[in-house]
C-alpha cells in the first residue's frame, strides 16, 4: 500500500510551520468527517485523504500528536496511551474520543488504526481511519436513557437484588430490594465498594467468576455468596453477575449482579443431606 502511494505523489514533505499546520488541523477538527491516514514510525503523517488535501495549500508534514490537542482533555490521556501502546506492541488498535470544535461545541470520533510492516519485516507505521460517529453516539445515548427509564421501572418492581457497579466494584446503583431483604438503604451502598457487603471468604469467587468471563467469553454462571444484612448477619444468595464490556473499546465498564435469597434452599439440602435430621 506505501509503495502504491508513493508512485502515486500523494505522499507528503515538509514545508510549513507548526502554526500553519495547527490551523490547517483546526479546520479538519471543525469539518471533515472522514480522515484516512497513513503515519511512519516516527508518527508523521505522510498521506491523507483528499478531502483533507483540499485543505492544504501545498503538501506536508505534520506529526500525528499534533491532532492530539483538538481532543478533549478528558480523553487525551486514554488517547496517548492507546497510541503509544499500539505502537509499541505493533498492533491494531481502535478507540472513541471527543474532539473540541472552535465554537466549543464536541464532536466523538471513531479512531481505528492497523500496523504497517516493510518486506523485510520492519515496522513502518500505521495506516488509519478517524470517522465522526458523533449521531450515532448522540442516538445511542437516547436509546439509553430509554433502557434506562424500563430498567430501572424492571429493578425497582422486582424482589430479585440488582447492583451495577463500576470496574473497580464501586457502587452505581442498588434496586430497592435490597432494603427490603437486607436492610441495605441504596444512599448507604452508593459509591462503597461492593465487596464491603460480602462475605470476606466469598469475594474471591466472585472474582474468579469475573475473570473467567473476561478470558473466555462464556455466558455468566450462577454462584453461591453470602452478602451482609444491616444487622450484621449473612444471608445466602444466588448469583449471576454479567461483566459489561465496551462493544467497540473491549474495556470493562462494569458488572450488572442479579441475586435472590436462597436461605430456605441451602436449609432444605442440608437437611436432605443430614438424612432429614
Amino acid at each position: 500500500m506505501s509503495h502504491l502511494l508513493v508512485e502515486e505523489n500523494v505522499c507528503f514533505s515538509s514545508s510549513r510551520t507548526i502554526p500553519q499546520v495547527q490551523n490547517v488541523l483546526r479546520k479538519v477538527a471543525d469539518s471533515v468527517d472522514v480522515i484516512v491516514w497513513m503515519s511512519d514510525s516516527q508518527d508523521n503523517c505522510i498521506f491523507i485523504n483528499e478531502e483533507v488535501q483540499t485543505l492544504l495549500p501545498h503538501s506536508e508534514v505534520f506529526n500525528l500528536y499534533e491532532w492530539f490537542k483538538f481532543i478533549h482533555p478528558e480523553d487525551v490521556a486514554l488517547v496517548r496511551t492507546s497510541f503509544a501502546r499500539a505502537k509499541e506492541t505493533k498492533e491494531d488498535y481502535q478507540l472513541e474520543y471527543r474532539i473540541i470544535r472552535s465554537n466549543g461545541t464536541t464532536r466523538w470520533m471513531l479512531d481505528s488504526g492497523i500496523p504497517r510492516f516493510s518486506e523485510t519485516g520492519t515496522f513502518a507505521g500505521h495506516n488509519g481511519i478517524i470517522v465522526d460517529i458523533t449521531k450515532q453516539k448522540i442516538a445511542l445515548e437516547r436509546l439509553a436513557k430509554k433502557l434506562e427509564l424500563e430498567y430501572r421501572l424492571l429493578a425497582e418492581n422486582t424482589s430479585d437484588l440488582i447492583c451495577h457497579c463500576a470496574p473497580d466494584g464501586t457502587c452505581l446503583y442498588m434496586s430497592p430490594s435490597y432494603t427490603q431483604t437486607l436492610g441495605i438503604e441504596a444512599s448507604v451502598a452508593i459509591g462503597r465498594n461492593v465487596c464491603d457487603f460480602i462475605h470476606s471468604d466469598d469475594i474471591g469467587l466472585i472474582r474468579g467468576e469475573i475473570k473467567r468471563q473476561l478470558h473466555t467469553g462464556i455466558a455468566p454462571e450462577v454462584i453461591e455468596i453470602r452478602k451482609r444484612h444491616q444487622d450484621g448477619h449473612y444471608v445466602w444468595m444466588e448469583t449471576k453477575i454479567k461483566v459489561l464490556v465496551d462493544p467497540v473499546t473491549k474495556l470493562t465498564t462494569g458488572t450488572l449482579t442479579v441475586s435472590s435469597d436462597i436461605t430456605v434452599q441451602r436449609y432444605a439440602r442440608e437437611v436432605i443431606r443430614r438424612g432429614g435430621k
